[in-house]
This record gives C-alpha cells, sequence and structure tokens, in this order.
C-alpha cells in the first residue's frame, strides 16, 4: 500500500527533476506509510463483509486481537524511519518536526487496540489517523521547503 502513495511523490519529482533521485524516496516514505495507516485502520469496519467477498487483506486473514498490531507495527515503522533519516543526515533536522502528528498517531492506535472488535467504535481512532497523515505530511513538506530555502 506504501509503495502505491511513494510512488506519486517519487514521480512527481521525476517529472520536475527529469530524472530520479533519493531525496524524495526518503522524505516521502514516513509520509507513505501514515497514508497507508489509514487504509489499513478503514479495513476493520469493512472485515466481516471483505471475508465474506474474498476479499482477503491483512485485517481479514488475522484474528482482530493480531491485526490490529499491524497499525501500531507501520505507525511505528514511519517515526522509526523519519528519526533514522534525520540522524543519518539525509533529511534536516527541521524535518522532526513531523514528530509533532505522533500524539494523533498514538491515539489512533490506542483506540483501534481497545475497539478493534468493535468498527462503529473506530470513528475518533479514523479522525485521528487522517489528522496524523496531514499534520505529518505538511509539517515534513514545510521543513524541506524551508531548508531548501536556505541552501
Amino acid at each position: 500500500m506504501a509503495a502505491g502513495f511513494l510512488a506519486i511523490t517519487v514521480g512527481s519529482d521525476f517529472v520536475q527533476r527529469k530524472g530520479f533521485s533519493a531525496e524524495p524516496f526518503i522524505a516521502g516514505l514516513s509520509y507513505a506509510l501514515l497514508v497507508a495507516n489509514l487504509l489499513y485502520i478503514n479495513q476493520f469496519p469493512d472485515r466481516t463483509a471483505d471475508t465474506a467477498a474474498g476479499k482477503l487483506h491483512w485485517v481479514a486473514r488475522l484474528q482482530i486481537h493480531q491485526a490490529r498490531w499491524g497499525y501500531v507495527l507501520i505507525v511505528a515503522l514511519s517515526y522509526i524511519l523519519l528519526l533514522a533519516s534525520v540522524l543519518l543526515g539525509w533529511l534536516p533536522l527541521w524535518a522532526l518536526l513531523a514528530f509533532l502528528a505522533l500524539p494523533l498517531s498514538v491515539k489512533a492506535a490506542r483506540l483501534l487496540l481497545r475497539h478493534a472488535a468493535q468498527p462503529q467504535q473506530l470513528g475518533e481512532a479514523i479522525k485521528a489517523t487522517i489528522g496524523a497523515m496531514m499534520v505529518h505530511g505538511t509539517l515534513l513538506s514545510l521543513a524541506l521547503i524551508l531548508t531548501k530555502g536556505n541552501t
């Protein structure tokens, strides 16, 4: 899932740069994971219907108590990759501003862990997932724009 969203970032950069660069891949990966998590959490309310229709995504294949941890794993990977990219010097220090979205991701994860078996209770978790994705992407973009302006 994340690869498809990452392709948007990499493809947009390719069109503008007329060539490939590692920069949009590195910058877009943490965001793409959070976007993929929106699709992941939205599979919980549809789990029963999807299973009956033969749509066997991870949420349908795994037991609910196992599938909910996939969301947590994706969140953890997103922020670990962001931090590692900054520590390795691949992204500017200002990219850490995107960590301001972490409380929304944590809120969504807690709600999903608590209510995964009650999909009607996931509205707030889905909203927090959308918020985390938007805040993360906006702040990361802002950090990159401001850093590019100073080089």
